[in-house]
């Protein structure tokens, strides 16, 4: 008997190429196999059309089965999702529908049972309990949102234990070789940067850490079933600490063969601690993300990050010429308080650097009262010199438009979501600045600008481990300009041809698997 199915998809950066794997999806199944259940995953559900879904479902589902889940932290809202649940609610009445991820409230997916919002093993384990009669459903922590219960999740259901983080896939997940996988050293971050909206931070260094045979059994375990050797780290600062970076290099090097991985890393402990650029290098590292954010030296000191903009740069460049078979990314916000810089200045830099990939984005408020996790800026955004927009100067921003999104770059599904997303519209602030007469809109405008005019930039950091998961090496993508009418663009048609196929040969195989024999040896 399958006790659940969760949904989910990785579409983050486009529908036409996205073929990773969710990894919350998978890690909230193997820790409900770990506790005894029998838990199926459904990936690229965006993809799947009404009547191949109604197909599985009667593969898979039975009478007691408990919820329908879906992993939403990676994509963006659609309306054949909803399209899907409308009919298994209809179909499965009795059977609970349990939305999860980061910020899930306000996401237009519906109908919805329960809101998981954050680090779910807990709870979920609670609540197939409770959906089980073996708890009373008094005894399950929820505040009510209408008729959906909401369950915060990193407040309601404390600390996980983390030692044991794997995320163990299945034959019915049919991953093959060239697949890139998500994989977690840890979870939190040192920091307390005050743009951030993540869970976790402002930890210590040895908090929130997994056990290193774990890791260590998990990659050999994906290399012997199914030959992976690449991986997304999900962390948000892999290089936080000295001490484990070594431990990493202890585990990966003892591995009988080499992995390649792109990560979150923080660029001035790069450069304070040598040493660590040496041990990144030989454990795998082929791409990496910086969140440089600006090369203001009072917004960076005000937003936690190094003021020392020289020292910034010099390195950017020093890190390029040490690690050439690097690829790097870095990100930038269009905003801060107190940066008075001419954005195309540090465009012009970057153009020159040559460093792979640049974006600059918009500063990101968020209501208090509409989100679980808030910036700094968020809670005290008076206090940094920002005020928010009236109906009449938002109705004047919105009339003059943001051009034609087919200009910009393939990963731009719509206006920056700005009215394609009913959860950015419910939770989001729009800002203006009194000192420097910058606004939200503003800087949306000027984001979209220098991505059309940034021909010369390569392929992102994260892209690059999408386009491997379809047969190219990463030295081929890196060749390839991310903008449609850059001197080598990406091959978009080749891609997205690669992409059908590899979801549709998924989607065959998972329908017609024998699940029957596959659960009754187990």
């Amino acid at each position: 008997m399958i006790h659940a199915l969760i949904l989910a998809d990785n579409t983050y950066s486009s529908i036409h190429i996205g073929v990773n794997r969710a990894p919350g999806a998978h890690r909230i199944a193997t820790h409900l196999r770990q506790n005894g259940y029998h838990v199926e995953v459904i990936d690229y559900c965006l993809r799947w059309t009404l009547d191949e879904f109604q197909t599985i479902c009667h593969k898979l589902v039975t009478e007691k089965m408990l919820f329908l889940g879906i992993g939403a932290s990676l994509f963006f809202d659609k309306p054949i999702l909803n399209e899907l649940l409308v009919w298994f609610k209809q179909k499965y009445p009795h059977i609970s529908i349990v939305l999860g991820g980061s910020n899930v409230i306000y996401r237009d997916i519906e109908p919805v049972d329960y809101l998981l919002d954050g680090y779910a093993e807990n709870a979920i384990l609670d609540l197939m309990q409770t959906l089980q009669g073996k708890k009373s459903h008094n005894d399950l922590l929820f505040s009510s949102k209408g008729n959906v219960k909401f369950i915060d999740c990193n407040k309601q259901y404390g600390k996980i234990d983390i030692a044991n983080l794997s995320i163990d896939y299945l034959k019915t997940d049919f991953i093959h070789s060239n697949q890139t996988l998500g994989i977690e050293t840890a979870r939190g971050c040192i920091f307390k940067c005050e743009f951030c909206t993540y869970p976790l931070i402002g930890k210590k260094k040895i908090d929130y850490l997994r056990d290193p045979l774990s890791l260590r059994e998990e990659l050999l375990r994906n290399y012997d079933l199914w030959g992976v050797t690449r991986y997304i780290i999900n962390e948000d600062t892999l290089n936080d600490s000295i001490e484990k970076l070594r431990s990493l290099e202890k585990i990966i090097t003892s591995l009988p063969f080499k992995i390649e991985f792109v990560a979150y890393n923080r660029l001035d402990l790069l450069l304070a601690h040598p040493e660590s650029v040496e041990i990144l290098d030989t454990i795998g590292l082929r791409a990496v993300h910086f969140g440089v954010e600006t090369f203001n030296s009072r917004a960076a000191k005000i937003i936690g990050k190094n003021p020392d903009i020289n020292r910034m740069k010099e390195g950017l460049l020093w890190l390029k010429q040490r690690l050439p078979h690097v690829a790097i990314q870095c990100g930038m916000i269009l905003g801060l308080p107190e940066d008075d810089n001419d954005p195309w200045e540090d465009v012009d830099w970057y153009r020159k650097s040559e460093i792979d990939f640049y974006n600059f984005n918009p500063l990101y408020l968020t209501d208090v009262n509409r989100v679980v996790n808030t910036s700094g800026f968020s809670r005290n955004y008076k206090s940094y010199g920002f005020e928010l927009m009236s109906a009449s100067e938002i109705e004047q921003e919105i009339e003059q438009g943001f051009g034609d999104p087919k200009e910009f770059m393939h990963n731009r599904n719509g206006i920056w979501v700005l009215h394609k997303n009913k959860a950015h519209l419910e939770k989001i602030l729009y800002w203006k600045n009194v000192k420097t007469g910058d606004n939200y809109f503003k800087s949306s405008r000027l984001s979209l600008e220098i991505a059309a005019k940034s021909k010369e930039r390569r392929t992102m950091s994260w892209t690059l481990f999408e386009y491997t998961s379809l047969g190219y090496t990463i030295d081929e993508c890196r060749t390839w300009n991310s903008h449609r009418l850059g001197v080598n663009p990406f091959p978009e048609q080749e891609l997205t041809n690669r992409a059908e196929q590899l979801i549709h040969n998924y989607k065959t195989s998972k329908i017609n698997f024998d699940y029957s024999s596959f659960y009754n040896k187990k």
